[in-house]
């Protein structure tokens, strides 16, 4: 056993920092980052590093019951400790694009003890889990159970040390959860609510409490295996089931069987995890932005897997699952599948409706417009999620409605955005493209001539210039295709 007093001296590991990453020394400071942030988000993607996640005197059956397996799984969570908390939330989407960010802690216990087994130990050494960082640098948390108990104990104040702040906010802002199996859960309801968790009803409504919906994406794979819908998707460990979901995503995109899904990060996240060489795989803020991806490609794969696996959670070499009641919570997977659905990729007539908004299908080009400055917008940096390597800086824009009187700095900018159409019917062909910046500033799609499609299709990611016509209108130049990994 370890308890929250105790120090090591273990071999320190090289890691990377990042502005996401909270120790109990800059703590404050991304916290207060989190909380900017929370308000915008319609879920949340958590994932745990662990001290331990079986009991080795007591192996699983498929015999056991499902009372048996989660009361097994409640003492797991009981026994051991996190050593990482990831925190990936989805800040919104437009166009099948997804705005994340991401957050990873080190924690460390305020009171008590926990255990540790060897080989979950050697796992997260493996995948450089600094322990120096964790037992020296991590931030401190308690449940909201054992703050009670020290106010009661005769503290002049509430000890709400450290974690348990953040915890309070999340929970207030009643978010759906994602989660990958579910020790993340348990974890999270022994580190933060109670010491001793509840079975049964309980703790349907202990969770229910703290979220609006839960969503295990492993419950997921395990109803499309039983369905017979999940095609490609036959990986269960993380990073496997999102490549092959991402495989498969692209797929059907290219057939347009299915809408766009991709991803922008925030600056710290896009530093840390905006590359596609997996250095961080395994660290739990990784995880929770993969589990997190994950869920946005089933979404649009499979959404009905997606709406029946609510509030269901995945037991590992076992035929069924965990039920939680749905009366405990506020909302379904259904609900939040169909808000993540990206845009759909209309036909002709909507081509035709959007020409008409754009000002025509014939549309000339003008390069004779004069430009005024306008101010500053930074915006998100694109994730290489389909190949995208490309910078793009900072963003310049007014806050809504850009005339032709605001686009001057935006001349050499690039963006990165889906062609949702094309008509070839006319003389002159037309289509638009769709992108979640330029309709921030212009509020429609942009305009794309024959003379700038080339060789690029329907349905593909392209990066293009933004130069205005005379009624200061959006039309695409320099457009082309990105590579897709």
């Amino acid at each position: 056993k370890i308890s929250a007093q105790t120090t090591n001296t273990f071999l320190p590991l090289e890691r990377a920092s990042a502005a996401m990453e909270g120790t109990k020394h800059n703590f404050g400071n991304v916290l207060v980052d989190f909380l900017i942030n929370l308000p915008k988000a319609r879920m949340v993607a958590v994932d745990l590093e662990l001290t331990g996640i079986h009991i080795p005197e007591e192996p699983d059956s498929r015999e056991d019951s499902q009372d048996q397996r989660l009361d097994k799984l409640c003492r797991i969570a009981e026994r051991y400790a996190p050593i990482q908390l990831g925190i990936s939330l989805e800040l919104g989407a437009e166009a099948g694009e997804h705005r994340c960010a991401t957050y990873v802690f080190y924690m460390f216990p305020s009171v008590g003890s926990f255990e540790c087994t060897a080989s979950a130990m050697q796992f997260n050494r493996e995948h450089k889990v600094d322990f120096n960082a964790w037992v020296r640098d991590g931030v401190e948390y308690m449940s909201r159970e054992e703050e009670q108990e020290a106010m009661a104990g005769g503290e002049e104040a509430a000890p709400e040390t450290g974690m348990l702040r953040l915890w309070k906010a999340l929970v207030a802002a009643r978010l759906p959860v994602v989660v990958h199996g579910p020790l993340d859960v348990l974890f999270l309801l022994r580190c933060f609510e109670r010491r001793e968790l509840p079975r049964g009803q309980e703790l349907s409504d202990l969770i229910g409490q703290c979220f609006s919906c839960v969503i295990d994406v492993a419950q997921i794979y395990k109803e499309a295996r039983h369905h017979e819908v999940a095609g490609d998707l036959e990986r269960l460990a993380l990073t496997n089931f999102r490549e092959d979901a991402k495989r498969l995503h692209a797929k059907r995109w290219s057939a347009r069987t299915a809408a766009p899904c991709f991803f922008t990060f925030d600056e710290a996240t896009e530093a840390r995890y905006g590359t596609a060489d997996g250095s961080h795989a395994h660290e739990a803020g990784f995880d929770s932005l993969a589990t997190l991806q994950l869920f946005c490609y089933l979404a649009e794969l499979i959404p009905e897997v997606v709406r029946g696996s609510a509030h269901r959670l995945f037991l590992f070499h076992h035929e069924k699952c965990i039920q939680l009641d749905p009366s405990s919570f506020q909302s379904d997977a259904g609900d939040l599948s169909e808000t993540l659905s990206g845009a759909s990729l209309g036909g002709s007539s909507q081509l035709e409706a959007d020409a008409e908004q754009s000002g025509g299908a014939e549309e000339e080009w003008h390069d004779d417009l004069s430009f005024e400055d306008c101010g500053q917008w930074g915006g998100y940096a694109v994730q290489a999620d389909y190949g995208v390597q490309a910078d793009y800086g900072d963003q310049w824009a007014t806050s809504s409605g850009a005339t032709a009187a605001s686009a001057e700095a935006m001349w050499s900018q690039h963006y990165i955005g889906i062609i949702k159409g094309f008509n070839h019917s006319t003389q002159n062909g037309f289509g638009f493209i769709t992108c979640y910046k330029t309709y921030q500033i212009y509020e429609r799609d942009v305009f794309l001539h024959s003379a700038q499609l080339g060789d690029c299709q329907v349905g593909e990611v392209v990066s293009f210039e933004v130069h205005l016509n005379q009624r200061g209108q959006p039309q695409a130049r320099d457009v082309r295709r990105v590579a897709q990994a």
